[in-house]
């Protein structure tokens, strides 16, 4: 919804979420939502706690969450702007934070809980998560965390497990990806509230120790390692999301569903759908191809 030279409002009289679906605002540019752009609800807008909506709510322009006032959907102003674990360490509960361009490495103060997260790259050097330091766990309230790369580089999730593990408590993890490719390590991330994956860019999965579902509503999930996703959980791949195995790795899951996309880089990996446990569905339309390597 762009304005060109004018003005421009789409006014929906309701707006509900299903499926675990997204809904990506693309603005012009992040200062005309709620300004030349905008997009109103008439019954039902979305609610605002700590100055954000739900996170399945974003500014794909400027991949910032968004709040909700008289003029529809504006990007937040975040309540902590920094570059260092300092600044996580010095938020709180109600915080929506947004860090760039740190390489973490030392202490959040313990086991921190801040309301939502975003991650900013533009150098080729980001070493983001390595949030904290060993026996420290990042909780995120909302569930939210978009990760943004679109500048160049990647986002690199600590190499090992000295760092904090990340947590989404029973929330849905929401997570945004745009641009490059963000690496988990070892420092698991975990929650019961299922993991939302969307965007344009590519989240490797090595330690996701998160249940209730995983749903790919965009961008692309890439398998770092052996059942690098908890295999107690159904997944989802829309139409617009990939799932990519990296190497000779398997992955189990209790069940697929979708219209979206399997590939494999290298050769030898092995997917398995674990419908016989009769925990999980498979209803898969999407495609399953081999792309530079096979899938058995």
């Amino acid at each position: 919804l762009q304005a060109g030279s004018g003005s421009v409002t789409f006014a929906a009289n309701t707006l509900n979420r299903s499926n675990n679906g997204v809904l990506l605002l693309s603005p012009s540019a992040g200062a005309n939502l709620g300004s030349t752009e905008k997009v109103t609800v008439a019954s039902g807008a979305p609610t605002v706690t700590n100055g954000i909506v739900a996170p399945y709510y974003i500014d794909g322009t400027t991949r910032n969450f968004v709040t909700y006032g008289a003029n529809g959907f504006q990007d937040i102003t975040y309540s902590v702007v920094g570059t260092t674990d300092t600044d996580i360490a010095n938020a709180n509960a109600s915080s929506t934070v947004v860090i760039s361009n740190s390489t973490f490495n030392t202490s959040i103060g313990g086991n921190k809980a801040i309301y939502a997260l975003k991650l900013v790259q533009t150098n080729n050097t980001f070493n983001a998560n390595a949030i904290g330091v060993s026996g420290e766990t990042l909780t995120l309230l909302s569930g939210g965390l978009s990760l943004d790369m679109t500048a160049g580089g990647g986002i690199n999730f600590s190499s090992d497990t000295t760092r904090a593990s990340i947590n989404f408590g029973t929330t849905e993890a929401m997570v945004g990806v745009f641009g490059s490719n963000a690496a988990l390590g070892s420092a698991p991330w975990i929650g019961t509230g299922g993991l939302t994956v969307y965007g344009t860019g590519s989240l490797q999965a090595t330690n996701v120790s998160i249940t209730g579902g995983v749903t790919i509503a965009g961008a692309t999930i890439r398998l770092g390692g052996s059942n690098g996703i908890n295999t107690n959980n159904q997944l989802t791949i829309d139409k617009a999301g990939t799932f990519s195995f990296i190497g000779s790795n398997s992955q189990q899951f209790l069940g697929l569903s979708g219209e979206g996309l399997i590939t494999n880089s290298l050769n030898g990996a092995t997917f398995v759908v674990d419908g016989l446990t009769g925990m999980g569905t498979t209803s898969f339309s999407g495609l399953i191809q081999n792309g530079s390597g096979t899938i058995a």
